[in-house]
């Protein structure tokens, strides 16, 4: 990671992160982005799937059945009893439901699973643990310019990032476009997931950091089979999920 030219007030680094959670009491978990760079990073559960203590599983697409210590383990779809956030700011709903669509696993620095009661750390409202998801900034990004293509049978997507710092004012952007087809009929997903963040030096001791996120999703679900298409025609699509589209 290159050196940066001044420390960020708002953000810290991946190594200044996992020391602040290594000094907290009872069990937490942190994934260095590093550690999957160089590997298929499509949903949340790629970058999960080794963390003690949680389990992560895909449903279709992007959506996923996640649950730390037990927590929300009966829901097979959404978020349940977790808060989930990004950079700090919740992206679950008043009821405390949510998708993960937003979250990109390419635009991450690191993630921060505060379970049991550390999800305290950020009022968490809900049963159960919390998670954030924390993006790089200028300071924090690996490199200025960064564009990844990733091409395999019925997957593909292009990712780019950029950053600049310029004088007491830095900004980073991430943009991905991703595709994915299924086994199934009526079963894709097309994402297209746009993350930035600015911030401002007023001096040495004052900073300030603004963030920016929009989300495309187009998801088509193929629905449940009754046991005999699941045997003689498992590609088979369920025809209320084709007539409802």
């Amino acid at each position: 990671m290159r050196e940066p030219a001044q420390r960020s007030l708002t953000s810290q680094s991946v190594a200044e992160a996992k020391r602040s959670l290594d000094n907290t009491v009872g069990s937490m978990g942190f994934v260095d982005s590093s550690t999957y760079t160089d590997t298929y990073a499509f949903t949340l559960r790629d970058v999960l799937k080794d963390t003690p203590g949680v389990f992560v599983q895909n449903r279709y697409g992007q959506e996923l059945r996640l649950s730390i210590r037990g927590s929300g383990i009966a829901r097979s779809y959404h978020t349940r009893g977790l808060d989930i956030l990004q950079d700090g700011i919740p992206t679950n709903l008043a009821d405390g439901s949510g998708d993960y669509h937003q979250i990109d696993p390419l635009a991450l620095q690191a993630t921060e699973v505060y379970k049991g009661g550390n999800g305290l750390a950020y009022g968490t409202s809900t049963l159960s643990s919390a998670i954030n998801f924390v993006t790089p900034t200028a300071y924090t990004a690996e490199a200025p310019n960064i564009v990844c293509l990733e091409r395999q049978l019925r997957y593909g997507r292009a990712s780019a990032q950029f950053s600049r710092e310029v004088g007491p004012l830095d900004y980073i952007a991430t943009f991905s476009t991703n595709h994915e087809s299924g086994y199934r009929d009526h079963e894709c997903g097309n994402y297209q997931q746009f993350n930035a963040n600015v911030g401002y030096h007023f001096s040495p001791n004052v900073e300030t950091r603004f963030y920016v996120g929009a989300y495309v999703v187009n998801q088509l679900l193929p629905g449940t089979l009754s046991l005999s298409d699941a045997l003689n025609n498992p590609t088979k699509a369920a025809a209320s999920s084709v007539t409802g589209d």
